[in-house]
């Protein structure tokens, strides 16, 4: 994956571009990367400053804010058919706190340059149009995209980076779509409701998709077919989490084979608060056979958290939250 390979240290989701654009600050540029950090806006980047010039850790405001060669712009962030008025936002503090964009429509007009409402992604506010992506207009002209999220690879901002869809939760046609172009590949709305609204194939897909899975939003279909594909000419080759093993290790390794030339990089998900503790799924169980009896909860509080047992919408799996 020679051509492709790149060591990426970023916060929350990143989007890598391979071009060869000239003139970019002087240089020639050989990746352009957006980086989306969800929910950053000018107080919480005012705050960190603060917070480092009080603590110690810096004594100057980065150059990235400052600097000459940084160009910087402020952009609408309500969706199709909002509208923000200052002087309603400094007398009214409710008014601030209504008609808030959600993921899918701000990626949609990241990615395409159009609104549309809350839970489109990357199609008209209606409906009946399908929106041309910055990845798609790069991707024609043959350059390499890829997608590194936080978050699973269907949720909402890295999902609308590679499909397009009616609503944000048909997550298994949005992982088709980014993964193998057609959103149908590996299953209609006859085996789930979240195979529907698409709005054709997208052909070649991306080359570097990594995040997080969880059955919500990559089923055993879509990652058994990754699996059977692993390694195969033309193929993503597919990284998961594997016990002992270094993850960012793994995913280096095989960028930098010469045979692998796409790439999947799928890992749980799991939140923590800052301390270290909270929700762990520790244990789960598609009851395929009868194991009544067969657990037993023995204590109901952790420090960090609360044990418990929790059921899908289906009443098949528990987890055991510790």
């Amino acid at each position: 994956m020679s051509k492709y390979s790149f060591l990426i240290l970023l916060f929350f989701i990143s989007f890598l571009f391979i071009f060869e654009f000239n003139d970019a600050y002087g240089q020639d540029a050989k990746y352009i990367i957006l980086m989306i950090a969800d929910g950053w806006g000018p107080n919480h980047i005012e705050a960190t400053n603060k917070y480092c010039q009080s603590s110690g850790l810096c004594d100057y405001t980065p150059t990235y804010q400052t600097g000459p060669e940084w160009v910087q712009h402020w952009i609408s962030t309500f969706p199709h058919g909002g509208n923000y008025d200052p002087s309603q936002a400094w007398n009214d503090f409710n008014y601030v706190k209504q008609g808030a964009t959600d993921s899918a429509a701000a990626a949609t007009a990241l990615y395409s340059g159009v609104k549309t409402q809350n839970g489109r992604v990357n199609v008209s506010n209606d409906g009946s149009n399908r929106l041309d992506t910055v990845w798609e207009k790069a991707k024609n002209i043959g350059k390499g995209v890829g997608s590194i999220s936080t978050v699973p690879i269907s949720h909402a901002t890295p999902g609308a980076f590679c499909s397009h869809n009616d609503d944000r939760n048909n997550t298994y046609a949005i992982a088709d779509e980014c993964l193998f172009g057609d959103p149908n590949t590996t299953g209609s709305t006859s085996i789930d409701p979240k195979y529907g609204g698409g709005h054709g194939s997208t052909y070649p897909p991306v080359d570097v998709i990594i995040g997080a899975g969880g059955s919500d939003y990559v089923n055993d279909l879509i990652i058994n077919k990754l699996r059977g594909e692993s390694g195969q000419p033309g193929k993503h080759f597919l990284v998961e989490r594997q016990t002992g093993v270094d993850g960012g290790d793994a995913l280096l390794n095989a960028a930098n084979d010469p045979d692998v030339t796409k790439l999947v990089g799928l890992f749980d998900q799991v939140y923590r608060k800052a301390d270290g503790s909270g929700r762990t799924a520790g244990f789960s169980d598609d009851f395929s056979t009868n194991t009544t009896g067969e657990y037993t909860v023995t204590h109901t509080w952790t420090q960090g958290g609360v044990g418990s047992f929790l059921y899908d919408s289906g009443g098949k799996r528990a987890r055991v939250l510790t």
